[in-house]
């Protein structure tokens, strides 16, 4: 085949080559339009501590948030004392073991169970662990000792069933 016989087939067959590339263009788009829909909705989760020191009485607020831009489908959320899992069957349970583990600390205690299948939209956030104590008679080093000890594992997906985890722990190192 010289040359001009390749040339007159193209030619001859235009309309069908056209039509070849703007299929493989348009399946392409598509492609591209379902990765960036999903990148669109993807959440991502992370733990934020606030300390607070006024008139002697000192706050730690842990809150989890999702700073991605999709909600989070909360499918597994688990506290961690000592990378050993600890089950609450209510936030007073979970409550009476923060305290036992803390000492009595006073002031104002807090904490949130998160159940399967709760959803925290994107950016939201909720606080898991509020404590509120006299400085005088347990110090930050003590206190911030226990929070070191603890730590947040939640599985979630995203809208489209993509799985993700995180594992507070990579926070305290």
């Amino acid at each position: 085949m010289h040359f001009v016989d390749v040339w007159k087939w193209l030619g001859n067959n235009s309309a069908e080559i056209i039509a070849i590339c703007a299929l493989i263009f348009t399946a392409y788009q598509a492609y591209l339009l379902r990765k960036h829909n999903r990148l669109s909705v993807t959440p991502k989760l992370a733990v934020f501590t606030a300390r607070n020191s006024e008139n002697k009485i000192g706050t730690i607020n842990i809150e989890l948030s999702n700073n991605g831009l999709g909600p989070a489908i909360i499918k597994k959320y688990e506290f961690e004392v000592d990378d050993k899992v600890k089950t609450f069957k209510d936030s007073d349970e979970a409550l009476k073991f923060i305290e036992k583990l803390v000492g009595v600390i006073g002031v104002e205690n807090k904490i949130t169970l998160i159940l399967p299948g709760h959803i925290i939209a994107a950016g939201e956030s909720s606080t898991m662990l509020h404590l509120k104590f006299s400085e005088e008679s347990n110090g930050w080093e003590h206190i911030e000792g226990i929070i070191d000890r603890l730590s947040l594992r939640v599985k979630y997906t995203s809208m489209y069933g993509e799985q993700f985890e995180y594992h507070s722990i990579e926070t305290h190192s």
